[in-house]
């Protein structure tokens, strides 16, 4: 048996009143030490045949038996990684959904080895690409009711109620939902919260979340059996279609595709033949729309996973949905990301940290952030290479705003110059190429 000194752990801030022990990363993988009672629960739960069955359907992380120890735990066990780490606040309206439906989709299947989850919020759940896997072995538990799934009403505050709002109330207020953590409530404590809010949409979404509340009471009295409501919350679930709110970056990309054939401009190839010269393994792209770039560089590089970060919901959206139905959805994982002002959570970790890859690509955004939001060059560049390990790829726009026919005027300060300058504070350069009339590309390394 192989011992782990205890300094060579770092303990998960996640798995903090987890009954089953601690979850845990030793040389980069993932560990769970047991007490003795969750061991013998463990063998139980295998026994029973639920955990392979949700292992095979790719609902749960593969899990086996180590021959490790540690100081506090005789008996370790190990999970498969599922990596980068993204959280509910950090998904699209598809991809949340996403998350319930694997929820429900673990309980209908515990339910016929006589199991269920004991909660039922999103932080038990990661992605795997655009593939939802639910990680808490700790929730399940053998059934104490045979007709009654008690995280119901969790499972709405978190899922249903929320997007209801987005569609039908107000999208930003749902997403400061999950924002601030504030869907653990139940659909009384919704009425409060709505009541202590000074928006102008706080009636309009009380009103809602009644009929809602009232509409479930009247569905849920019909289904008798446990897997009839399952069923009856998964069609609930379904019956969600999110509404459309223009934004503004939302069908950016949309020229470059024709008949579903995407086209491959030749700045794409320039980029894509950059990351083959330097055997890149890993990308984050940030401010990447929907994913284009991201989608050409899987299809024609050796990379082997792609972070594709956007602020913009409407893509973000369209980028799920599309990478799930493509031949890449295990390796490009979606964020709904602001990567110079992100939602930091007491213990989620830094962004920066979870989605840092080899590579950072932030291409065509710069000028935007500095001739529209006025930000420092330099806050911007430091921003950029917190997602780096080695290289970025960062664009210049010479003619600033220019959208192919004219621009506003640019400030005598922002000439290319300016930008190399900056650039070299940070990064060690690579190659600077002028690839079209308003982009010069900086390949560079990190100081």
């Amino acid at each position: 048996m192989s011992f782990i000194p205890e300094n060579e752990i770092k303990y998960s801030d996640y798995s903090i009143l987890d009954p089953y022990g601690r979850v845990f990363f030793w040389q980069d993988r993932v560990y769970r030490g047991l007490s003795q009672t969750a061991h013998a629960e463990l063998h139980k739960l295998r026994e029973t045949g639920l955990l392979t069955e949700l292992e095979e359907r790719a609902l749960f992380p593969k899990t086996t038996l180590t021959p490790l120890s540690s100081q506090y735990f005789d008996v370790i066990i190990e999970h498969e990684k599922i990596s980068p780490a993204s959280f509910v606040y950090e998904w699209p309206f598809d991809m949340i959904k996403a998350a319930g439906n694997c929820i429900l989709d673990v309980n209908i299947i515990a339910a016929k080895y006589g199991y269920h989850t004991i909660d039922a919020h999103p932080y038990n759940v990661l992605f795997k690409g655009c593939n939802p896997v639910f990680i808490d072995l700790g929730s399940l538990k053998p059934a104490d009711s045979p007709d009654h799934w008690h995280p119901i009403e969790e499972f709405w505050g978190y899922f249903k109620y929320p997007l209801e709002l987005w569609n039908n109330v107000s999208h930003k207020m749902a997403r400061r939902i999950y924002s601030e953590d504030l869907s653990s409530i139940t659909s009384a404590e919704y009425h409060k919260l709505l009541q202590l809010s000074k928006s102008k949409y706080e009636v309009k979404a009380r009103s809602l979340i009644e009929r809602i509340k009232n509409k479930l009471r009247l569905r849920e009295a019909k289904a008798k059996t446990l897997n009839e409501k399952l069923a009856l919350y998964k069609t609930e679930l379904a019956e969600l279609t999110r509404n459309k709110v223009a934004t503004q970056w939302g069908n950016y990309h949309d020229d470059y595709i024709t008949d579903n054939d995407i086209a491959c401009t030749d700045r794409f190839k320039f980029v894509i033949d950059k990351i083959n010269e330097l055997q890149i393994d890993t990308i984050t792209e940030l401010a990447g729309n929907w994913g284009l770039l991201s989608f050409l560089i899987l299809e024609n590089t050796g990379v082997k996973h792609v972070n594709c970060t956007d602020y913009d919901e409407n893509a973000v959206n369209k980028m799920y949905n599309y990478f799930k139905r493509s031949g890449h959805a295990e390796r490009l994982s979606p964020a709904l990301l602001d990567f110079i002002k992100p939602i930091e959570l007491y213990n989620s970790g830094r962004p920066s940290a979870r989605f840092r890859s080899q590579a950072v690509l932030a291409l065509a955004v710069t000028h935007h952030l500095i001739l529209t939001y006025k930000y420092d060059v330099n806050v911007i560049f430091k921003k950029i290479a917190e997602y780096s390990s080695e290289y970025v790829f960062i664009e210049f726009m010479p003619l600033g705003l220019w959208d192919g026919y004219a621009a506003p005027p640019i400030p005598d300060f922002y000439t290319q110059d300016w930008f190399t300058a900056a650039f070299e504070k940070h990064f060690s350069i690579v190659d600077i190429s002028h690839i079209e009339e308003n982009r010069v590309l900086y390949i560079g390394t990190k100081k």
